[in-house]
């Protein structure tokens, strides 16, 4: 959904909306997500999802990285 404010709100209100999903990663090359959302910073002026980022979110899945990390 659209919703005024936070990026972050919008994801929140989506995760809500469907229950049962346990393990997310958010790629995107803004920063107005909470602190405890699992955010992998994209880099907008290289064209998005590196090879770096996309390793870091492997990883994340497998429970051998931070989100906050990337």
């Amino acid at each position: 959904p659209r919703l005024s404010g936070m990026r972050g709100d919008e994801v929140q209100r989506w995760l809500e909306e469907h229950e049962g999903l346990w393990t997310y990663a958010i790629l995107d090359d803004d920063s107005d997500f909470y602190d405890w959302q699992p955010l992998f910073k994209t880099k907008f002026h290289v064209g998005g999802l590196t090879d770096e980022i996309a390793q870091n979110v492997i990883d994340y899945f497998k429970g051998g990285q931070d989100a906050k990390a990337s």
